[in-house]
């Protein structure tokens, strides 16, 4: 392989910014003299979409804890029954908040902890069969937990600006189980191979190593739910069998399947032969890798260009050992400053090549040179120590991502051989939606073999997808849709050619916009929304059922004469909308939310209020609802009903988990809550109209109604003008304003019995003949005289 000329003070070339890198001069090329170690020609990955949790475990909270008393109450109990055994807060709040402070960055970094994310399959014995790839990751409050979870793949179409468009399966956590294998411990390692992705997966603990298969026999169809999962641990090698030394990583060969290789935190490796599914184990050979003073107990192996090498990685040295004479030690690479190792990957297209990420820098090495990096990139993050790196490889492309637990950031390096040059394909760039920290990140291809339009002769110049899975400290996963394309390709869930069209037209007509151009823009902002989420119910029917209606009748209900007069439109406005006067608890059930409706009604009804249905005649709601009977008319949980029964028949096709189902059922009771009181109007009495005239706080006025400061209409002040006496001199009387507080007796009863906003009536001026009797019988005596009050105008009709 060729290599970049160096300078006598270089080890090897070292990529940072602000300069082209090192470069060689060809004085046959054409095109360019010169060539550089940076290439900026390459094509970046982008994000489709935005980030989607597709687990969250929900916090453990034991009975116990829940009904345990405050740390108050505590310190009050012992401190009045047990003073001598009391220690006051204040003494111990020190050690709590170090206590704390070592909980929070152990959380955030551990040494030993490896990866907590694989893929992996479950095996059938019955039928001979794998199961469709899944995710295993680590759960619990302690992480003590192995869960697994289902991913099925849904039909979505993604369009390209370039008036193209791509049938993808996209995958989603369908159902996740719980736990399939418990540990005394914190589980500190689930790992399977990149490649053979089959049924052994690996786990290690405080206490010990394990090789496991996973299998499962299904009771009635291919679901987590339905099928008996087991986890048989086929070896397990103690602590004490490596020294009685904790493990800090273990490695199998998933290819051949009779090796097993561990090593402890004092760097001491062991190679297991495994014969035979049960049978005991023997170790075969076993080193110690060298200057392991200033390790921490962090080390990492993966197996070599052959099954017959293994590398293993320290925080200063990597070396290479042959397992058919393990006493040799091959040195790869070494750190001389103070930097320290903190991950390496294989890579899997070029077996002799490999990445170690160190506190300063990304180095490529490959194992045929030791000691001299390839090319390195500086990526300034030595404050980090929870960095790791993950590796997508595409056409010869190396595409490192750094990814890390306590900065959200996610990074990206390329790199690729072109001839026999290493290059850096394109400047390293913050990967798009890096919005979650990570404890392990996995990348999933999706054009392998979940893609229809993948076809066997696939270019370089085709998009690539993948998707990216992360597991958080909360044992969250997220996922984020990736795609490699250039600066001038993008893809999105919509249709361009639509969202085109209407550009050039609003630019086009922008003087002349029409009803025609809302219309269609309406169409394709409905597409866009559709095309997002593949599970959505088409409400556009209901929508027009209850809003585009040129004739909206009014029909009384709970009304014990069915007359003509009642299907009129009604001239006054003024009604109030169930919704207006009572909004049930979130928590509420359905039977509560009835048995508050028919007290309502009851007490409305005896005071003389009239209760609409505000839905037109001649339509049902939803298509099944007639409000003919009275009890259709506001029993709405057969909106709710209704709703799940439509979705019970396509939910099938759709595979919802039982997180989306709950979620469902949820937004479906929420939707037929607002339906059910929003569709009913209630309409006061003449006389609760007439005393609206009584004044009302300006306070309890919404932000729907306005004020008209400027202009007093001079017709409010005729009818006092009329009242007044000829001759009497207006000298002689006190004015003052009217008491505001003062409310017809007929509002305080009505909103004493509910505890929402008062009616939306419309106020005018109290004038002489509108006031209570002791006012008028004694006008001349109390020397009182009302003012005018100013007109509110509403800005609607109250009951729309």
């Amino acid at each position: 392989m060729s290599t970049w000329p160096l300078s006598t003070s270089e080890t090897h070339i070292c990529l940072s910014y602000g300069n082209p890198g090192a470069a060689l001069y060809l004085p046959k090329d054409q095109n360019s003299k010169w060539i550089f170690a940076k290439n900026h020609k390459d094509i970046p990955l982008k994000a489709l979409g935005h980030n989607i949790v597709e687990y969250n475990e929900l916090p453990f909270f034991s009975e116990e804890f829940l009904n345990f008393p405050s740390r108050t109450l505590q310190e009050k109990y012992l401190k009045t029954n047990y003073s001598d055994i009391w220690v006051p807060r204040d003494l111990l709040r020190p050690y709590i908040k170090e206590s704390g402070e070592i909980i929070s960055t152990y959380n955030m970094h551990d040494a030993l902890r490896g990866n907590l994310l694989a893929e992996c399959q479950v095996w059938d014995p019955k039928n001979r069969n794998l199961s469709p790839k899944m995710l295993c990751f680590v759960s619990g409050e302690n992480s003590t937990e192995i869960s697994l979870a289902t991913i099925k793949n849904y039909n979505t179409t993604v369009y390209c600006n370039n008036n193209t468009e791509k049938k993808l399966k996209i995958p989603r956590v369908s159902e996740v189980t719980k736990s399939i294998f418990s540990s005394k411990t914190p589980i500190r390692q689930v790992s399977n191979s990149s490649i053979y992705n089959g049924k052994y997966i690996l786990l290690r603990n405080h206490t010990f190593s394990a090789l496991i298969e996973l299998i499962y026999q299904p009771l009635k169809r291919i679901s987590l739910k339905n099928a008996s999962i087991t986890a048989v641990p086929l070896v397990i090698i103690e602590n004490y069998d490596t020294e009685n030394s904790e493990h800090s990583d273990i490695i199998f060969d998933f290819s051949n399947k009779n090796q097993l290789v561990v090593i402890n935190k004092k760097g001491n490796w062991s190679l297991w032969n495994i014969e035979g599914r049960y049978r005991t184990i023997e170790k075969s050979s076993s080193n110690v890798l060298e200057d392991i003073g200033q390790n921490d107990g962090w080390w990492k192996m993966d197996w070599g260009s052959s099954s017959k090498s293994i590398i293993v990685s320290g925080r200063r040295k990597t070396g290479l050992f042959d397992l058919r004479d393990p006493s040799k030690q091959h040195l790869l690479y070494s750190l001389s400053n103070s930097d320290n190792i903190l991950d390496f990957w294989k890579t899997s297209q070029n077996l002799s090549d490999f990445f170690i990420l160190t506190t300063s820098e990304v180095c490529w090495l490959d194992e045929r040179q030791p000691g001299k990096p390839l090319l390195s990139w500086k990526h300034y993050r030595s404050y980090d120590p929870s960095l790791k790196i993950i590796i997508d490889e595409y056409f010869g492309n190396f595409n490192l991502i750094l990814y890390s637990n306590i900065n959200p950031i996610k990074s990206c390096y390329q790199f690729s051989l072109k001839g026999n040059l290493p290059f850096s394909s394109i400047f390293p760039y913050e990967l798009q939606n890096s919005q979650n920290t990570s404890i392990t990140s996995i990348i999933c291809p999706l054009n392998e073999s979940t893609n229809k339009f993948e076809s066997n002769n696939e270019s370089k110049n085709d998009s690539r997808f993948v998707k990216l899975y992360s597991l958080g400290s909360e044992k969250n996963i997220v996922s984020q849709i990736y795609y490699y394309a250039d600066n001038d390709t993008e893809y999105t869930f919509h249709d361009y050619r639509f969202s085109q069209s209407i550009i050039k037209k609003s630019y086009k007509y922008i003087n002349s916009s029409s009803e025609s151009d809302d219309n269609t823009k309406k169409e394709i902002e409905k597409k866009m929304f559709y095309d997002n989420d593949f599970r959505l119910i088409n409400f556009s029917k209901l929508y027009n059922e209850l809003v585009d209606v040129n004739n909206f009748i009014f029909r009384e209900i709970f009304s014990k004469n069915q007359n003509k007069e009642t299907d009129k439109i009604i001239e006054n406005y003024e009604i109030l909308t169930l919704r207006d006067i009572y909004i049930p608890s979130e928590k509420a059930s359905f039977d509560e939310i009835f048995l508050d409706l028919k007290n309502i009604f009851q007490t409305y009804t005896e005071k003389g209020w009239k209760i609409y249905s505000l839905i037109p005649k001649s339509q049902k709601l939803l298509g099944f609802i007639d409000f003919a009977s009275e009890s259709d008319s506001w029993n709405f949980k057969n909106i709710y009903d209704t709703l799940i029964k439509h979705w019970s028949k396509i939910s099938s096709s759709n595979n919802s988990s039982e997180h989306d189902e709950r979620y469902i059922h949820e937004i479906f009771k929420n939707i037929s809550i607002e339906l059910g009181i929003s569709s009913i109007g209630l309409k006061p009495p003449k006389s609760f109209m007439e005393s609206k005239n009584d004044l009302l706080d300006i306070s309890l006025l919404n932000s729907s109604f306005e004020i008209d400061k400027n202009n007093t209409e001079l017709e409010n002040i005729y009818p006092l003008l009329d009242e007044w006496e000829v001759g009497v001199n207006p000298d002689l009387y006190k004015f003052q304003a009217i008491d505001k507080t003062v409310v017809n007796d007929n509002i305080a009863l009505f909103y004493e019995q509910t505890s929402s906003a008062p009616p939306r009536l419309t106020s005018k001026p109290l004038t002489v003949a509108d006031k209570p009797p002791q006012m008028t019988d004694n006008i001349n005596d109390h020397k009182f005289l009302s003012q005018p009050v100013k007109k509110i105008k509403s800005k609607r009709k109250a009951g729309f």
